[in-house]
């Protein structure tokens, strides 16, 4: 059997010397309770650094895509936060190179300072596990650490009130709201069960430019998300709802897929909240 280490062997006429063998790295570890910052920043990593003091965990850094490829090699990070603004790699194409490592499960989250509308859906649909914004919500900070450090990965989420508030769900504002769990599930049920036929209302009343009935149902979409804790849609169905009465259909129907993505995105969290 030919020895394929032997790269110093000279070429023949008419061959290509081959420089190096460019093998991807593989991550074999067991997640480690470890947390790796990249971030070009130094302040920014600073800050991170003392936010994460409480938790006890060891701390890495990079401060570019490459140099947390490297890091990734040495260890299987239970979470990674992720700057998105970085000079040579951005946060999303060092991301795009972390899922092609064989063996890579570390959550990543972008923690980053683009935080105009649709900042959030754009890190999620490129795959990363969360997005916070700066300045960082202490709170939701937290819960990423938390769950990430105490290996729930692959947690049960029916009937788990910390699922719901990983997701965004202000669980805590809707029990205040409507008194006790059960009044609550019980509540989050009825807006599961109906949700497909209000966004099919919405969507008829859209179509059909009957603007008065649109805002009724985005008045009722923003009240009931409102009772839930599901702030970010309640906030965007008051929106609809505002341009509604202002017969203002330029708005309306420019928002409306974000509105429906926004809606499917909760209706798939509560679905696996519920059991159903």
């Amino acid at each position: 059997m030919p020895d394929v280490s032997a790269s110093t062997t000279e070429p023949t006429e008419g061959s290509i010397p081959i420089q190096s063998v460019n093998v991807r790295p593989t991550v074999e570890k067991e997640i480690e309770k470890r947390i790796l910052v990249v971030d070009d920043n130094k302040l920014n990593i600073k800050i991170a650094r003392n936010l994460l003091k409480k938790f006890d965990v060891p701390v890495d850094e990079a401060i570019s895509g490459k140099e947390c490829l490297e890091r990734v090699k040495e260890h299987n990070y239970a979470l990674i936060f992720m700057d998105e603004m970085m000079p040579e790699m951005s946060g999303i194409e060092t991301f795009k190179k972390l899922k092609e490592i064989p063996g890579f499960k570390s959550k990543v989250v972008a923690l980053t300072a683009d935080a105009i509308v649709g900042s959030r859906e754009k890190f999620l649909e490129a795959g990363f596990d969360e997005y916070i914004s700066k300045p960082i919500n202490r709170a939701f900070f937290d819960e990423i650490v938390e769950s990430a450090i105490n290996e729930k990965r692959e947690i049960n989420p029916k009937g788990n009130i910390n699922y719901l508030k990983i997701n965004r769900i202000d669980y805590d504002t809707g029990l205040k709201l409507l008194g006790d769990k059960e009044m609550y599930d019980d509540t989050l049920k009825d807006f599961y069960n109906g949700i497909d036929t209000r966004l099919s209302k919405l969507e008829e009343f859209k179509n059909s430019k009957n603007i008065n009935d649109y805002a009724v149902e985005a008045h009722a979409l923003k009240s009931d998300s409102k009772y839930l804790g599901i702030t970010s849609l309640s906030t965007m169905a008051l929106d609809h709802e505002t341009n509604a009465k202002e017969n203002n259909f330029y708005f309306i129907n420019a928002n409306y897929e974000r509105l429906k993505q926004e809606v499917n995105k909760y209706k798939d969290i509560i679905k696996k909240y519920l059991g159903e």
